[in-house]
């Protein structure tokens, strides 16, 4: 997890009025969203596998027929 100062350090001037507290907030809500696109990335990448393996399987089964 990012220090408070390396979060401050990235979010830059816009953000330096923000109390520590808000700070973590954000930091907590960026953690967050970046939790729930390695979930969705995650779940698509099993669907794909899913997809690929019925995909060569009909095709194997139409060749043979």
């Amino acid at each position: 997890m990012l220090s408070l100062s390396e979060c401050r350090k990235i979010l830059g001037k816009k953000f330096e009025h923000c109390t520590d507290q808000q700070i973590k907030q954000i930091r907590n809500w960026l953690y967050q969203i970046v939790g729930l696109e390695t979930k969705g990335n995650t779940k698509n990448q099993n669907n794909s596998e899913d997809e690929t393996s019925s995909n060569i399987h009909t095709r194997k089964h139409g060749r043979a027929s």
